[in-house]
């Protein structure tokens, strides 16, 4: 299953402010703050508009030609 852009622009900001600060508190929480949502209506709202949970966008990725 892969991510998709979402087409709501509150949820593009927070998709944009992921991928800019991966160093930043990147909780379920602090993104919920963000756009003045509870967090569990935050997780539905971005699973549904994403296609993925907020959990699964945060994993990191391992860099390519990683030795495992």
């Amino acid at each position: 299953m892969s991510a998709q852009l979402a087409h709501r622009h509150p949820l593009q900001e927070i998709q944009a402010y992921i991928h800019e600060h991966p160093a930043a508190d990147l909780s379920l929480t602090a993104l919920a703050d963000q756009l003045h949502m509870s967090p569990r209506h935050f997780a539905r709202v971005f699973t549904a508009e994403i296609g993925v949970s907020p959990g699964l966008t945060l994993v990191p990725h391992e860099p390519q030609g990683a030795i495992a």
